[in-house]
């Protein structure tokens, strides 16, 4: 917005909010002197009415009273007369025009004792009891009958209370127009005796004529109102009749009413679409104890409707004086604004990098003249800080700028920032070289380090691998030689959790997908985690959830990683007790989900946080081994795979860890083609013959290879170092090279590079068996030459599955020596305890459960150790469905 527009918006502003004041306190002071003349004018106009209505209730209800007193003076004189009685009642006709009827009720003998006389003459009823009444019809006076009313609640009221009552109004049927007539009674009373009443009824018309007159203006009304509610007069007539008994408004100013005073509030009407001003005025009568009420609406509209025209002209002087002041401000701020939108064009210029200089100005002027003087010199200033910054950010440190002043702190900082650029820069050159140099001594020693333990180990696994397939191995043999390889590799996983701590800093750990079959998984963890606990005293349990899938697409390396650093952890934390591992299927959220428990120390609030940092353990007061790695790794591998590891604790209670993979499931045949681990022996098919040329330094790894292929019917040929297998292939070019990387004379990655290089093997594959895992390595293995990579050490089946990947070959089961034909075992027939444990551990899909009644089987008779071969075999799988059909064929012996 221009800065003119600013000064007229804010000058007209005030103007503006100054005709708003003051045409609001005027139409305000206006409104409020309507409101009050309003409330005056209505005001006396109820009261003036309500004396009009009120004296001409008293004048009926004192000539009710002197009738009263004539009766009673005709009583206490003796000449008791009934027909001069009758004169006295008509005699009130004659000077009232309002009064409609007169009548009189004596109780039987009540006048002069000689009602018998007068039995059924007018003027009197079947028993003579004198009840004399008369009616003003069209100038007549005529009789009336009363005989309803001698029983009526009109005169049993009259007669309990003794006093003088103004009764509701009330349409009389002697009148064909139906008119309200309002009754004025009064008792007849010798000293304590009720003798009867004397009555005036009045025509409400009267009153009608009295309320119309009453109306303030054309749109107000006026409205009399009984004790009871009963609006029987009012200005519109088609209102009269109505009651306002339950109308809240009414009620309201009830209780004033009946204090006497009056009662005003303005409400709003929804008929005559404004608000009114409403008066009740209280109207009483004598000594009638009966309440009534005249009220008086005057609309607001019309009172306040000269208020708002004087507000509607001041409103209209106000903007004629607003629209002349726009119109004087905008020429005489013309010549005081040009300067300052020149200036402002200047300095949006400058800001988008464009200098522009404006005309020169006289000095000593005024505060504009001087803002550009100002201007010029900041231009300079500009020029010469851009020069400085520019000269910085090249590196030319030799820059200063001039101080314009002793307070010039623009210039100060420059200065000083180059000063300290040009030291920052020195210090970050050498703190990058140290960085660099201190990554790649970690780096080099790591590699070193993995490389030097996996190389002893390959031998022990290796070995081990060897004489699993040895036929001749007993039970008790594999079993011990199952120990040292699920020993083996829990060490190989301490060494890979060091790396793989290293990769996830450097956020190089990727997951390698594959089909992994549930049921090997989870023995070949269960069998690790067994023996540990069996050395520690512990329960080992495993619960696994009935149908679950036989094969998940997962990276089984690194799930397998999660569970036995989960485990580890449970058995070093647990002296006495158990240790769990749950597996359940989440299929609302297509997730596995593992969970271990153990009933350990437990952990502190405090420290569930801390757990997962590396290198760091819960101080729970149990001093333990390991690195304080393996449930850092475990939740960065899971976060990895898509899961989530949550944790549960309370300190001497025990822990209990859980996580989720994503749940892939597969056809038991799909995914990768890996050689059957259960397979005791792979052997190439018959006709097939291929021969292997093993490069490695260390003999011991080539024993290893060399008794694992030749087992399997392949032809091995072994060799030193890289040099030697050029030298082999020139003369002999075998299909496939395994071949180690780090080797005297000549490296792996020299030998496989010549190889490719040479292009006289086209036929030949070449395949790393290295100690060296690094991903930096091994992902640019094939840039060397190399077709794929073993790590060591390696499992026999990913050996076999790799030569069957880049040569194609086929296995088949070897040979087994012959067996009797089995022999038929009759089912046994199990104690009735065992039984239950064997279908409540199936119930439960507790496997260490099965495993443990399995063992105790196999040491009882034939039968007995036939069905436990056949229950192990089914727990091989976990297949939960298979045994709950083998329990079915059994049936538990009598107690």
């Amino acid at each position: 917005m221009k800065i003119k527009a600013k000064i007229v918006i804010i000058v007209c502003a005030v103007i503006l909010a100054a005709f708003i004041t003051t045409a609001l306190l005027v139409g305000l002071k206006s409104s409020n002197t309507a409101r009050t003349q309003a409330y005056e004018i209505a005001e006396q106009t109820a009261l003036g009415n309500s004396r009009v209505v009120q004296a001409v209730l008293q004048n009926g209800l004192y000539k009710a009273h002197m009738l009263r007193a004539a009766m009673v003076q005709i009583i206490e004189s003796g000449h008791l007369d009934r027909q001069l009685a009758n004169h006295m009642l008509i005699s009130a006709f004659e000077d009232d025009l309002n009064i409609t009827s007169v009548w009189s009720i004596w109780e039987p003998d009540a006048f002069d004792g000689r009602d018998l006389e007068y039995i059924n003459t007018p003027a009197h009823d079947a028993t003579g009891r004198f009840i004399p009444a008369w009616q003003l019809r069209t100038n007549l006076i005529v009789r009336m009958p009363t005989d309803h009313l001698v029983n009526s609640d009109l005169y049993q009221r009259m007669k309990r209370n003794h006093r003088a009552v103004i009764f509701e109004p009330d349409r009389h049927t002697d009148y064909a127009d139906g008119r309200l007539l309002v009754s004025l009674v009064v008792p007849i009373m010798e000293y304590d005796r009720f003798l009867g009443v004397v009555g005036i009824d009045l025509d409400s018309s009267v009153l009608q004529a009295q309320v119309v007159r009453a109306r303030v203006n054309d749109l107000g009304y006026a409205g009399l109102v009984s004790d009871k509610g009963t609006l029987f007069a009012h200005s519109e007539s088609s209102l009269v009749g109505e009651s306002l008994a339950e109308d809240p408004q009414y009620r309201q100013a009830r209780s004033s009413l009946l204090e006497n005073r009056s009662y005003s509030e303005v409400v709003y009407s929804t008929e005559l679409q404004q608000e009114i001003l409403k008066i009740y005025t209280p109207i009483r009568v004598g000594a009638a104890s009966e309440q009534w009420t005249f009220v008086v609406g005057v609309p607001l509209d019309a009172v306040l409707e000269s208020s708002r025209s004087l507000s509607h002209f001041t409103g209209v002087i106000g903007v004629a004086t607003l629209i002349l002041m726009i119109l004087i401000l905008s020429l005489l701020l013309q010549p005081v604004i040009d300067p300052i939108t020149e200036m402002a064009s200047l300095l949006r210029d400058l800001a988008k990098g464009k200098i522009r200089r404006p005309r020169p100005r006289e000095e000593g002027g005024d505060e504009v003249d001087d803002m550009f003087q100002s201007y010029h010199q900041l231009i300079a200033a500009n020029e010469e800080m851009s020069r400085v910054c520019e000269a910085i950010a090249v590196g030319d440190f030799s820059q200063r700028m001039s101080e314009r002043s002793d307070g010039d702190l623009v210039a100060q900082i420059i200065n000083d920032m180059a000063s300290r650029r040009q030291l920052i820069d020195m210090e970050m050159r050498s703190a990058r070289q140290a960085a660099e140099q201190a990554n790649r001594a970690k780096s080099q020693f790591l590699s070193n380090m993995s490389h030097e333990l996996r190389t002893p180990l390959n031998g022990v696994l290796g070995y081990v691998q060897v004489l699993l397939r040895d036929q001749s191995a007993n039970p008790g043999q594999r079993q011990a030689l199952r120990g040292i390889e699920n020993c083996g590799q829990h060490l190989l996983s301490l060494i890979n959790d060091v790396l793989d701590i290293s990769k996830i800093e450097s956020g190089r750990l990727e997951l390698e997908m594959g089909s992994t079959r549930l049921a090997d998984l989870l023995n070949s963890v269960s069998d690790i985690i067994r023996q540990r606990c069996q050395g520690k005293g512990l329960e080992f349990m495993m619960e696994v959830a009935p149908d679950l899938p036989l094969t998940i697409a997962t990276d089984e390396v690194k799930l397998r990683q999660i569970l036995i650093n989960l485990l580890g952890n449970a058995i070093k934390f647990t002296e006495r007790g158990h240790v769990l591992l749950r597996v359940r299927e989440c299929p609302e959220q297509q997730m596995l989900e593992f969970s271990v428990e153990d009933s350990g120390v437990g952990i502190p609030a405090d420290k569930l946080k801390a757990i997962f940092e590396p290198f760091k353990q819960a101080d729970t007061g149990h001093q333990s081994s390991g690195t304080g790695l393996g449930l850092a790794i475990s939740r960065r591998l899971c976060e990895l795979m898509g899961g989530r590891l949550r944790v549960r604790s309370q300190e001497g209670r025990g822990s209990c860890f859980s996580f989720t993979v994503p749940l892939r499931e597969l056809d038991d045949q799909s995914g990768l083609q890996l050689v059957d681990e259960r397979l005791q022996a792979p052997h190439l098919k018959a006709g097939q013959r291929v021969r292997v040329l093993i490069a490695d330094d260390q003999e011991t790894n080539r024993d290893i290879l060399s008794r694992l292929l030749g087992e399997a019917g392949f032809e091995t040929l072994q060799v030193h170092n890289g040099q030697q297998v050029l030298d082999h292939l020139e003369s002999d070019p075998l299909p496939l090279v395994l071949m180690d990387i780090r080797m005297p004379v000549m490296s792996g990655t020299e030998a496989a590079r010549r190889i490719r290089d040479s292009k006289r093997y086209p036929n030949t594959r070449v395949i790393a068996v290295s100690a060296s895992v690094f991903p930096e390595f091994v992902d640019h293995l094939a840039d060397y030459g190399f077709d794929d990579f073993i790590a060591k050490p390696f499992r026999a089946s990913e050996l076999f599955s790799k030569i069957q990947k880049h040569l194609g070959v086929e296995y088949e089961p070897l040979s087994l020596p012959d067996v009797e034909e089995e022999v038929q075992v009759p089912l046994p027939v199990l104690p009735p305890a065992c039984f239950n444990r064997l279908q409540q551990a199936v119930e439960l899909g507790d496997i260490e459960a099965l495993r443990q009644l399995e063992l105790e089987l196999a040491g009882m008779g034939d039968a007995e150790r036939h069905f436990a071969e056949k229950l192990g075999a089914l727990l091989v799988d976990f297949d939960l469905g298979a045994i709950q059909e083998l329990l079915t064929t059994l049936e538990p012996s009598n107690p």
